[in-house]
Protein backbone atom coordinates (compact mmCIF):
# COMPACT_ATOMS: atom_id res chain seq x y z
CA UNK A 1 0.00 0.00 0.00
CA UNK A 2 1.32 3.42 -0.94
CA UNK A 3 1.56 6.04 1.81
CA UNK A 4 -0.80 9.00 1.97
CA UNK A 5 2.06 11.37 1.18
CA UNK A 6 3.05 9.38 -1.93
CA UNK A 7 -0.55 9.21 -3.12
CA UNK A 8 -1.03 12.94 -2.54
CA UNK A 9 2.09 13.78 -4.53
CA UNK A 10 1.03 11.50 -7.39
CA UNK A 11 -2.46 13.01 -7.51
CA UNK A 12 -1.01 16.51 -7.87
CA UNK A 13 0.74 15.37 -11.03
CA UNK A 14 -2.46 14.17 -12.70
CA UNK A 15 -2.98 17.39 -14.65
CA UNK A 16 0.61 17.61 -15.85
CA UNK A 17 0.52 18.66 -19.53
CA UNK A 18 3.14 16.03 -20.39
CA UNK A 19 1.13 12.93 -21.42
CA UNK A 20 4.01 10.60 -20.53
CA UNK A 21 3.98 11.93 -16.95
CA UNK A 22 0.21 11.28 -16.71
CA UNK A 23 0.59 7.72 -18.03
CA UNK A 24 3.28 6.95 -15.44
CA UNK A 25 1.26 8.51 -12.60
CA UNK A 26 -1.84 6.61 -13.69
CA UNK A 27 0.13 3.36 -13.73
CA UNK A 28 1.47 4.00 -10.20
CA UNK A 29 -1.97 4.80 -8.80
CA UNK A 30 -3.66 1.79 -10.40
CA UNK A 31 -0.85 -0.44 -9.15
CA UNK A 32 -1.88 0.47 -5.61
CA UNK A 33 -5.08 -1.49 -6.15
CA UNK A 34 -8.00 -1.57 -3.74
CA UNK A 35 -5.84 -0.49 -0.80
CA UNK A 36 -5.44 2.98 -2.35
CA UNK A 37 -9.11 3.59 -3.06
CA UNK A 38 -10.16 5.13 0.23
CA UNK A 39 -7.39 7.73 0.16
CA UNK A 40 -7.94 8.50 -3.53
CA UNK A 41 -11.60 9.18 -2.87
CA UNK A 42 -10.62 11.57 -0.06
CA UNK A 43 -8.03 13.35 -2.21
CA UNK A 44 -10.61 13.82 -4.98
CA UNK A 45 -12.27 16.53 -2.90
CA UNK A 46 -9.08 18.53 -2.31
CA UNK A 47 -9.96 22.14 -3.15
CA UNK A 48 -6.66 22.68 -4.97
CA UNK A 49 -7.33 20.05 -7.67
CA UNK A 50 -8.17 21.04 -11.22
CA UNK A 51 -11.18 19.69 -13.09
CA UNK A 52 -8.82 17.60 -15.22
CA UNK A 53 -7.26 15.98 -12.14
CA UNK A 54 -10.70 15.20 -10.64
CA UNK A 55 -11.88 13.58 -13.88
CA UNK A 56 -8.72 11.50 -14.03
CA UNK A 57 -9.09 10.39 -10.41
CA UNK A 58 -12.63 9.24 -11.17
CA UNK A 59 -11.38 7.24 -14.16
CA UNK A 60 -8.55 5.69 -12.14
CA UNK A 61 -10.92 4.70 -9.30
CA UNK A 62 -13.22 3.13 -11.89
CA UNK A 63 -10.28 1.26 -13.43
CA UNK A 64 -9.16 -0.10 -10.04
CA UNK A 65 -12.68 -1.36 -9.34
CA UNK A 66 -12.91 -2.82 -12.85
CA UNK A 67 -9.58 -4.68 -12.53
CA UNK A 68 -10.84 -6.23 -9.29
CA UNK A 69 -14.16 -7.15 -10.90
CA UNK A 70 -12.35 -8.85 -13.79
CA UNK A 71 -10.44 -10.99 -11.28
CA UNK A 72 -13.69 -11.96 -9.53
CA UNK A 73 -15.32 -12.79 -12.87
CA UNK A 74 -12.32 -14.89 -13.96
CA UNK A 75 -12.41 -16.82 -10.66
CA UNK A 76 -16.17 -17.42 -11.02
CA UNK A 77 -15.75 -18.57 -14.62
CA UNK A 78 -13.19 -21.20 -13.57
CA UNK A 79 -15.56 -22.87 -11.10
CA UNK A 80 -16.92 -26.24 -12.20
CA UNK A 81 -20.46 -25.41 -11.07
CA UNK A 82 -20.61 -21.63 -10.64
CA UNK A 83 -23.53 -20.37 -8.56
CA UNK A 84 -25.96 -18.06 -10.33
CA UNK A 85 -26.14 -15.88 -7.22
CA UNK A 86 -22.41 -15.12 -7.46
CA UNK A 87 -22.55 -14.44 -11.18
CA UNK A 88 -25.45 -12.01 -10.85
CA UNK A 89 -23.68 -10.21 -8.01
CA UNK A 90 -20.85 -9.49 -10.49
CA UNK A 91 -23.32 -7.65 -12.73
CA UNK A 92 -24.53 -5.57 -9.78
CA UNK A 93 -20.96 -4.77 -8.71
CA UNK A 94 -20.30 -3.22 -12.10
CA UNK A 95 -22.31 -0.22 -10.84
CA UNK A 96 -22.47 -0.77 -7.08
CA UNK A 97 -18.86 -1.42 -6.15
CA UNK A 98 -19.41 -2.47 -2.54
CA UNK A 99 -22.43 -4.71 -3.12
CA UNK A 100 -21.48 -8.31 -2.38
CA UNK A 101 -22.91 -11.75 -3.03
CA UNK A 102 -23.97 -11.80 0.63
CA UNK A 103 -25.99 -8.61 0.09
CA UNK A 104 -27.76 -10.20 -2.87
CA UNK A 105 -28.44 -13.39 -0.94
CA UNK A 106 -29.93 -11.36 1.93
CA UNK A 107 -32.19 -9.45 -0.47
CA UNK A 108 -33.39 -12.61 -2.24
CA UNK A 109 -34.15 -14.37 1.06
CA UNK A 110 -36.20 -11.34 2.14
CA UNK A 111 -38.39 -11.62 -0.96
CA UNK A 112 -38.45 -15.41 -1.27
CA UNK A 113 -39.20 -16.30 2.36
CA UNK A 114 -42.93 -15.38 2.17
CA UNK A 115 -43.30 -17.56 -0.94
CA UNK A 116 -41.59 -20.45 0.83
CA UNK A 117 -43.95 -20.10 3.80
CA UNK A 118 -47.00 -20.17 1.52
CA UNK A 119 -45.93 -23.04 -0.74
CA UNK A 120 -45.94 -26.17 1.36
CA UNK A 121 -44.54 -29.60 0.53
CA UNK A 122 -47.92 -30.83 -0.73
CA UNK A 123 -48.04 -28.22 -3.49
CA UNK A 124 -47.17 -29.29 -7.01
CA UNK A 125 -44.39 -27.45 -8.83
CA UNK A 126 -47.00 -25.83 -11.09
CA UNK A 127 -48.87 -24.52 -8.04
CA UNK A 128 -45.61 -23.15 -6.62
CA UNK A 129 -44.86 -21.38 -9.91
CA UNK A 130 -48.34 -19.85 -9.83
CA UNK A 131 -47.64 -18.56 -6.31
CA UNK A 132 -44.35 -17.04 -7.51
CA UNK A 133 -46.18 -15.38 -10.43
CA UNK A 134 -48.80 -13.90 -8.15
CA UNK A 135 -46.18 -12.62 -5.73
CA UNK A 136 -43.86 -11.06 -8.35
CA UNK A 137 -46.32 -9.70 -10.87
CA UNK A 138 -49.39 -8.91 -8.75
CA UNK A 139 -48.31 -8.27 -5.18
CA UNK A 140 -44.92 -6.68 -6.02
CA UNK A 141 -46.30 -5.47 -9.36
CA UNK A 142 -42.91 -5.85 -11.08
CA UNK A 143 -42.84 -4.23 -14.52
CA UNK A 144 -40.76 -5.55 -17.40
CA UNK A 145 -39.22 -3.53 -20.27
CA UNK A 146 -37.98 -5.21 -23.49
CA UNK A 147 -34.24 -5.63 -23.10
CA UNK A 148 -33.37 -3.87 -26.36
CA UNK A 149 -35.03 -0.68 -25.07
CA UNK A 150 -33.92 -0.98 -21.46
CA UNK A 151 -32.01 1.72 -19.58
CA UNK A 152 -28.78 0.62 -17.85
CA UNK A 153 -30.40 0.80 -14.41
CA UNK A 154 -32.90 -1.93 -15.30
CA UNK A 155 -30.14 -4.58 -15.40
CA UNK A 156 -29.29 -4.54 -11.69
CA UNK A 157 -31.38 -6.83 -9.51
CA UNK A 158 -30.96 -4.67 -6.40
CA UNK A 159 -32.52 -1.78 -8.36
CA UNK A 160 -35.27 -4.12 -9.60
CA UNK A 161 -36.15 -4.96 -5.99
CA UNK A 162 -36.18 -1.28 -5.07
CA UNK A 163 -38.05 0.11 -8.08
CA UNK A 164 -40.17 -2.96 -8.92
CA UNK A 165 -39.05 -2.67 -12.54
CA UNK A 166 -36.53 -4.48 -14.73
CA UNK A 167 -36.09 -5.90 -18.21
CA UNK A 168 -36.55 -9.31 -19.84
CA UNK A 169 -33.18 -10.60 -18.63
CA UNK A 170 -33.04 -9.13 -15.14
CA UNK A 171 -36.61 -10.20 -14.29
CA UNK A 172 -35.83 -13.72 -15.55
CA UNK A 173 -32.65 -13.78 -13.45
CA UNK A 174 -34.57 -12.61 -10.36
CA UNK A 175 -37.23 -15.27 -10.98
CA UNK A 176 -34.52 -17.95 -11.24
CA UNK A 177 -32.98 -16.86 -7.93
CA UNK A 178 -36.37 -17.22 -6.27
CA UNK A 179 -36.72 -20.72 -7.78
CA UNK A 180 -33.22 -21.63 -6.59
CA UNK A 181 -34.05 -20.52 -3.06
CA UNK A 182 -37.20 -22.68 -3.14
CA UNK A 183 -35.14 -25.58 -4.58
CA UNK A 184 -37.38 -25.90 -7.63
CA UNK A 185 -36.04 -27.73 -10.69
CA UNK A 186 -36.24 -24.69 -12.95
CA UNK A 187 -33.46 -23.64 -15.32
CA UNK A 188 -32.84 -21.05 -18.01
CA UNK A 189 -33.40 -22.13 -21.63
CA UNK A 190 -33.55 -20.40 -24.98
CA UNK A 191 -36.83 -20.70 -26.90
CA UNK A 192 -37.59 -18.69 -30.07
CA UNK A 193 -34.19 -17.01 -29.56
CA UNK A 194 -35.32 -15.63 -26.20
CA UNK A 195 -34.16 -16.64 -22.75
CA UNK A 196 -37.04 -18.08 -20.73
CA UNK A 197 -37.20 -20.82 -18.10
CA UNK A 198 -38.02 -24.51 -18.23
CA UNK A 199 -39.32 -26.72 -15.47
CA UNK A 200 -37.39 -29.98 -15.54
CA UNK A 201 -39.31 -33.25 -15.35
CA UNK A 202 -38.02 -35.52 -12.55
CA UNK A 203 -39.18 -38.53 -14.60
CA UNK A 204 -37.10 -37.40 -17.58
CA UNK A 205 -34.00 -37.27 -15.39
CA UNK A 206 -34.60 -40.95 -14.60
CA UNK A 207 -35.71 -42.02 -18.10
CA UNK A 208 -35.06 -39.31 -20.74
CA UNK A 209 -36.04 -41.59 -23.62
CA UNK A 210 -39.56 -42.16 -22.32
CA UNK A 211 -40.47 -38.78 -20.78
CA UNK A 212 -40.12 -35.20 -22.08
CA UNK A 213 -37.29 -33.24 -20.50
CA UNK A 214 -39.48 -30.23 -19.67
CA UNK A 215 -42.86 -30.21 -17.97
CA UNK A 216 -43.56 -26.64 -19.09
CA UNK A 217 -41.89 -23.31 -19.80
CA UNK A 218 -42.16 -19.96 -18.01
CA UNK A 219 -41.80 -16.58 -19.69
CA UNK A 220 -40.93 -14.08 -16.96
CA UNK A 221 -40.94 -11.26 -19.51
CA UNK A 222 -44.68 -11.88 -19.98
CA UNK A 223 -45.75 -11.92 -16.33
CA UNK A 224 -44.67 -15.52 -15.85
CA UNK A 225 -46.72 -16.90 -18.74
CA UNK A 226 -46.73 -20.71 -18.55
CA UNK A 227 -46.33 -22.55 -21.86
CA UNK A 228 -46.91 -26.29 -22.16
CA UNK A 229 -44.02 -28.44 -23.37
CA UNK A 230 -46.13 -29.86 -26.20
CA UNK A 231 -47.25 -26.36 -27.17
CA UNK A 232 -43.63 -25.24 -27.53
CA UNK A 233 -42.70 -28.42 -29.38
CA UNK A 234 -45.43 -27.93 -31.99
CA UNK A 235 -44.66 -24.23 -32.39
CA UNK A 236 -40.95 -24.87 -33.00
CA UNK A 237 -41.21 -27.79 -35.41
CA UNK A 238 -39.51 -27.37 -38.78
CA UNK A 239 -36.89 -24.89 -37.62
CA UNK A 240 -33.39 -25.27 -39.04
CA UNK A 241 -31.67 -24.92 -35.68
CA UNK A 242 -32.54 -26.45 -32.28
CA UNK A 243 -35.77 -24.87 -31.03
CA UNK A 244 -34.86 -25.18 -27.36
CA UNK A 245 -31.30 -24.75 -26.12
CA UNK A 246 -29.95 -24.92 -22.56
CA UNK A 247 -28.68 -21.67 -21.06
CA UNK A 248 -25.97 -22.07 -18.43
CA UNK A 249 -25.40 -19.64 -15.57
CA UNK A 250 -22.41 -18.30 -17.49
CA UNK A 251 -24.55 -17.85 -20.59
CA UNK A 252 -27.13 -15.86 -18.66
CA UNK A 253 -24.60 -13.59 -16.96
CA UNK A 254 -22.77 -13.12 -20.28
CA UNK A 255 -26.05 -12.16 -21.93
CA UNK A 256 -26.70 -9.62 -19.19
CA UNK A 257 -23.28 -8.01 -19.66
CA UNK A 258 -23.67 -7.86 -23.45
CA UNK A 259 -27.15 -6.38 -23.26
CA UNK A 260 -25.93 -3.91 -20.63
CA UNK A 261 -23.10 -2.93 -22.99
CA UNK A 262 -25.66 -2.24 -25.71
CA UNK A 263 -27.70 -0.11 -23.31
CA UNK A 264 -24.61 1.92 -22.36
CA UNK A 265 -23.81 2.41 -26.06
CA UNK A 266 -27.31 3.77 -26.65
CA UNK A 267 -26.73 6.31 -23.88
CA UNK A 268 -23.24 7.13 -25.24
CA UNK A 269 -21.40 5.73 -22.23
CA UNK A 270 -18.82 4.02 -24.41
CA UNK A 271 -16.23 3.43 -21.70
CA UNK A 272 -18.73 1.46 -19.61
CA UNK A 273 -19.98 -0.37 -22.70
CA UNK A 274 -16.46 -1.48 -23.57
CA UNK A 275 -15.84 -2.76 -20.04
CA UNK A 276 -19.08 -4.77 -20.10
CA UNK A 277 -17.98 -6.46 -23.33
CA UNK A 278 -14.62 -7.32 -21.74
CA UNK A 279 -16.39 -8.96 -18.80
CA UNK A 280 -18.68 -10.90 -21.13
CA UNK A 281 -15.67 -12.26 -23.01
CA UNK A 282 -14.22 -13.62 -19.78
CA UNK A 283 -17.23 -15.89 -19.32
CA UNK A 284 -16.67 -18.71 -21.80
CA UNK A 285 -18.05 -22.21 -21.31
Amino acid sequence: MQSKVVLSNLVRLLDDPDESVYRQVRYELISGGLSSLEELEVLRYDEGLSATAITRIDEIVEDIHFDHLQKLAADWEKQENPRLLEGLSLVIRFRYKNYTVHDLERDIVRFAAPIWLESGENFTILEKIQIINRFIFKELNVKCTPVNRAAPGSFFINDLLLNKAGNDLSVTAFYLLICNYLELSVCAVEVFDKIVMGCLSPLAIINPEKFPMMLFYINAANKGLIMGAEQVKVATEGRDKPAVKPVSHKDLVRSLFLALANSYEQTRQNRKASNCVKLARLLND
